[in-house]
């Protein structure tokens, strides 16, 4: 009836009624003179304004200075002006988004943060497969020198949209030219100045790439005054939000774009934000848009281009087989890294280790290379960790060097390494990464070697006191920390085989290292606790030993095999004992009194991580001991030669849950390959790798169906990096590194990762 009579309640009225204020906040941050003059904003709130009228809603706005903008938040909360908060413009590390959820009131963000981990609701266009689509494109058609004119990169979408651009050329073998790439307030006197800005150059571009319609009237202008017919002369593709005023159709001649309509997203985000506020909607509302590429009349060929323009069939999403929600919602996926392999132990006044003085003994590394340089990590960690981001990983395994933090003796840390993995974990934390820190990677402070090293007993005081400098520093802030990343390879490699430094071929120093590298953990254990850090772990590295063949005599050196690799480590921690098998040879060699160190040795951790590469067939060798002979099985292999063997991984997962594990969780702490070849281009198209992490992904989820508690999965490692023994020859990165200039570029594989881990449907899994 009151439909009938065109009545409408009172809407004081009902706020007094409901206790509800009937309207949504606006908060528009004024960190540039541009933004309230961006038509952008006024499309997308007539959009919005469209969704609140119908809905009986109306707009609270208001405009705040940066450090304003959180009193407005909470002065909105507190005083119920609003019953919900609608954001915009997210950047690339938001404070916003952590606010708005502790302050309890339902908002929703157009756009979406890279660095924000916590669940919330966003809605946001797929800038990134976007500009990889658009670019894609363009190099169809011919083009190898494609500019970009993008929207400044501390937002959110332009840095997404750049990340799109770079990777479409990496994945053809490209790069971005020096001053091609421009980044700045989405204007149209910005769009020309940078058009003559870059056309300027000794090589100019043959297309652009340019991020709003707003710039591309600037380009356009400067294009047509340079006397370049668009679609002829030059191409140029736009991102079109369709504004209302500015209509591409309206354009002579018609632009090839992107196209996404802000005021259709306005009214849709309003949508959701509204079923938040009346409870219809429990879960965080996502929705990813996907635009559409439309070609129009500014696009061609290259001016006299003479290949064969035909477009590639690709799947533009193509992942690893697998999606994030596939996974109990807090898996961990990361990366790992150590500080020797990227960092650049040559800066920040840090001391020499035994790497170094290993390194330079000709024969023992290649090319007698060393981690002085690395990947620059130590200069380039914020971008580094940007990108481990916008990957759509939660957390960056790392470790501390000691002879960063004591160069010279155990008395005087070094502040200048102390500094700098105070700002490393700060840094992982403000990009929502969780760190996760090994305090030593391989690489031992030379004056500490030169006094017995890992042979040493007095090394596992060195080590607690090490330890505890560390967590006194980092603590607070770690998600967790393992001492030593795997033991074995710190002692059999070190002071058997003397593959890695300090270069020893002795049984005893090796069972004595064996010994004490596990002494050495569980004091650093026990010098954790003492202060407080904990979620503290072990992580080996295991392979999956089997006989190669029926004989009693393979089977015997098999498990010999496994003894001193896999149960020695995880037995002496887990069970309080070393493997039998191993003791019949090595306990004589062993200090006096071993099995007092093994209550210490014992010291209860919360967690085990898994390094996971490859399977091992043992026959029986000529040699007294160990006796065991490595043999090749018909298996693909990776650059390292190591055997690809996925269900290897699983087999380890079920037997340390069911033997060793006594209910603590387990990470795979460690998977990867090296590739095949050094070549640029097929190092960056990496569908083995692709092909590698899939199935060992699979083999995870799998485990986890079967009930083994496994809770996170690491990748080694981003970066390619530097390989040991190896030098830089072997590449294990996602992201392949110029050692040359240290640019970073994503390989096929970083890509496929990082549409696993963001995409939010199944149409192209694969």
């Amino acid at each position: 009836a009151a439909k009938q009579l065109n009545y409408r309640p009172n809407p004081i009225a009902t706020r007094l009624a409901t206790g509800k204020s009937r309207s949504i906040g606006h908060v528009i941050p004024i960190s540039t003179n541009q933004e309230m003059v961006n038509p952008i904003f006024s499309d997308f709130l007539a959009g919005a304004g469209e969704a609140y009228s119908k809905a009986g809603y109306h707009l609270n706005l208001s405009v705040a200075n940066d450090e304003n903008v959180v009193s407005s938040y909470k002065q909105m909360a507190e005083l119920g002006v609003v019953d919900g908060i609608l954001v915009q413009l997210p950047r690339f590390k938001d404070f916003r988004i952590p606010i708005l959820q502790q302050l309890g009131i339902p908002f929703l963000v157009h756009g979406r943060v890279s660095t924000a981990k916590e669940e919330y609701s966003w809605m946001d266009v797929d800038n990134y497969r976007a500009f990889q689509k658009a670019t894609q494109y363009l190099i169809d058609l011919g083009h190898t020198d494609i500019a970009l004119i993008n929207g400044l990169e501390t937002m959110d979408f332009a840095y997404r949209r750049r990340a799109g651009f770079e990777n479409a050329l990496a994945r053809n073998g490209l790069f971005p030219q020096a001053g091609y790439l421009k980044s700045n307030e989405m204007t149209m006197s910005y769009g020309y100045q940078s058009t003559h800005e870059i056309m300027k150059l000794k090589n100019p571009p043959t297309a652009f790439l340019v991020s709003s319609m707003i710039i591309a009237i600037g380009v356009r202008r400067a294009l047509l005054e340079l006397d370049l017919k668009l679609g002829t002369d030059i191409s140029v593709v736009i991102f079109d939000d369709q504004l209302s005023y500015l209509a591409n159709e309206g354009e002579t001649p018609t632009f090839t774009a992107l196209t996404s309509s802000v005021r259709k997203a306005g009214r849709r985000c309003a949508e959701m934000l509204i079923s938040m506020v009346q409870g219809k909607k429990n879960s965080p509302y996502q929705e990813l848009w996907e635009s559409e590429l439309i070609i129009g009349e500014t696009t061609g060929p290259p001016k006299g281009y003479r290949g064969l323009v035909s477009p590639k069939k690709i799947n533009p999403y193509p992942t690893l087989g697998f999606y994030r929600s596939d996974f109990p919602k807090k898996f961990v996926f990361g990366t790992a890294s150590s500080s020797y392999q990227i960092e650049g132990h040559d800066y920040g006044n840090a001391g020499k280790t035994h790497w170094d003085t290993f390194a330079a003994t000709p024969g023992n590394v290649s090319n007698m290379e060393n981690g002085a340089i690395a990947c620059d990590h130590f200069h380039r960690y914020k971008d580094d960790f940007k990108l481990v981001s916008t990957l759509g990983l939660d957390a960056w395994r790392f470790s501390t060097s000691w002879a960063r933090i004591f160069p010279e003796n155990m008395s005087i840390p070094n502040q200048e390494g102390l500094d700098f993995y105070d700002r490393l974990v700060d840094e992982m934390l403000s990009c929502g990464l969780k760190p996760f820190l090994t305090l030593y990677h391989w690489e031992l402070p030379a004056y500490l070697s030169d006094q017995g090293g890992w042979t040493n007993r007095d090394i596992a005081s060195w080590f607690g006191q090490f330890a505890t400098t560390v967590g006194k520093l980092l603590g607070d802030r770690l998600y967790s920390v393992a001492p030593i990343n795997e033991p074995w390879c710190v002692a059999w490699l070190g002071h058997f085989t003397g593959d890695h430094a300090p270069g020893l071929r002795d049984i005893r120093a090796t069972a004595r290292a064996m010994h004490h590298v596990l002494l050495a953990h569980g004091t650093a254990i026990q010098s954790l606790r003492a202060i407080n850090v904990d979620n503290l772990g072990l992580v080996v590295n295991l392979e999956y030993s089997r006989p190669a063949d029926n004989s009693e005599a393979a089977k015997s050196k098999a498990d010999l095999y496994d003894a001193i690799y896999n149960r020695w480590f995880l037995g002496g921690v887990q069970k309080r004992e070393y493997p039998k098998e191993a003791l019949y040879y090595l306990e004589k060699h062993l200090p006096k009194n071993w099995e007092e160190d093994l209550a210490t040795i014992g010291e209860p951790v919360d967690w085990i991580g898994i390094n996971y590469y490859t399977r091992k067939l043992i026959a029986k060798g000529k040699e007294k001991f160990p006796g065991w002979l490595e043999t090749d099985g018909n298996l693909p292999k990776t650059g390292m030669g190591w055997e690809i063997y996925p269900e290897g991984l699983g087999h380890l997962l079920r037997w340390v849950a069911s033997d060793y594990a006594n209910g603590l969780p387990i990470y795979v702490t460690e998977n990867g390959m090296a590739d095949h070849s050094n070549e640029f281009s097929k190092v960056i198209n990496d569908d083995i790798r692709k092909k590698y992490l899939k199935d060992h992904i699979r083999v995870v989820k799998d485990v986890i169906s079967e009930g083994v508690d496994v809770r996170g999965y690491f990748i080694w490692s981003l970066l390619d990096n530097y390989e040991w023994t190896l030098g830089y020859s072997k590449r294990f990165g996602l992201v392949h590194v110029d050692y040359n200039t240290m640019v970073r570029t994503p390989k096929s594989s970083c890509e496929a990762l990082r549409n696993s881990l963001t995409s939010h449907n199944n149409e192209f899994k694969s």
